[in-house]
């Protein structure tokens, strides 16, 4: 998203998106009645795309690297980021502190989600 060109991950200050990389739920279907208002955006050329999974893609620098090397990866979901709720705090509204309250006595651990490993040879 962009506010006066800058980017941005507040949605009020929001003036467009980029790319939406929300985890879409199983069986989320793009051609249904809502679509156009629900659809993620930018996400045309990224054809696998689609409800339950995306398929992710990494380069990795490691040509000087001293071989084997292993890659390992972990994908985690957090619904709330730690920078967006430091955010909203500053706001200091009655439901932005009562929300802050209930955000600090949270268990706010990652979901793990997925992982994968390689060893380069």
């Amino acid at each position: 998203m962009f506010a006066g060109g800058a980017v941005t991950f507040l949605l009020l200050r929001g003036e467009g998106r980029v790319k939406d990389n929300r985890l879409l739920p199983a069986g989320f279907d793009q051609a249904a009645a809502l679509q156009a208002a629900i659809a993620p955006v930018g996400v045309n050329a990224d054809l696998d795309f689609v409800g339950g999974g995306d398929e992710v893609h990494c380069r990795l620098g490691v040509s000087d690297a001293a071989r084997p090397l292993t890659v390992e990866v972990e994908f985690l979901y957090q619904p709330l980021t730690p920078r967006w709720a430091a955010e909203l705090f500053t706001s200091a509204t009655p439901e932005a502190l009562g929300f802050q309250v209930m955000y600090e006595s949270a268990d706010r651990t990652p979901e793990r989600i997925g992982a994968a490993s390689v060893v380069v040879r």
